[in-house]
């Protein structure tokens, strides 16, 4: 790799923090929690996608989902100490969704 490319590769990283905000304190974020009661047909992927994209929340929609179900108390846990996750909702059930969004 010479050096001209490897320059060119650094300058684009950096254009990439600067316009994704990786690197910029500016963007602070707080976790917010929004009840949700579940109609039919919807699924727990379906309701975080939408919550996700009408609060601005970025995170993988699985971290999403797996912090409504530790929130909505969707799981049960052994005799051993193991945490086995529920992903099946009724229509009328109630679910919290914990949100990351801008300050």
């Amino acid at each position: 790799m010479t050096f001209g490319k490897m320059t060119k590769g650094l300058a684009l990283a950096a254009a990439a923090v600067a316009v994704f905000g990786f690197a910029n304190p500016m963007h602070e974020t707080q976790k917010i929690m929004v009840k949700h009661t579940v109609r039919t047909g919807q699924t727990m992927y379906g309701i975080a996608m939408k919550l996700a994209w009408q609060y601005g929340d970025k995170r993988d929609i699985r971290e999403i989902v797996y912090d409504a179900k530790v929130a909505s108390h969707k799981y049960r846990d052994d005799k051993d100490g193991n945490r086995y996750f529920n992903s099946i909702i009724h229509p009328g059930e109630e679910l919290i969704y914990v949100l990351e969004v801008n300050k």
